[in-house]
């Protein structure tokens, strides 16, 4: 699977878990601040995932575009 998608996986189930009023996993919180640097001052822990969700869509919706694009070229990936 490609980062994008772990990091969407990783960023749901910490959104999940907040929506659940729960704690999200440790190990989640940590890996978002790996792949997208520490959460910024005054930006609650939803706001940031909901900005690292964002984010990984759009790379996502920029990898289809390329792959689509290249299809109508005749081009095979």
């Amino acid at each position: 699977m490609d980062e994008s998608y772990q990091v969407l996986r990783t960023a749901l189930r910490v959104i999940s878990a907040i929506n659940e009023k729960r704690r999200p996993d440790p190990a989640d919180t940590e890996r978002l601040n790996a792949i997208a640097g520490p959460k910024p001052n005054g930006v609650t822990t939803d706001e940031f995932t909901c900005d690292v969700i964002r984010e990984a869509i759009k790379v996502r919706m920029a990898a289809s575009t390329v792959i689509e694009n290249d299809g109508a070229n005749g081009v095979e990936r």
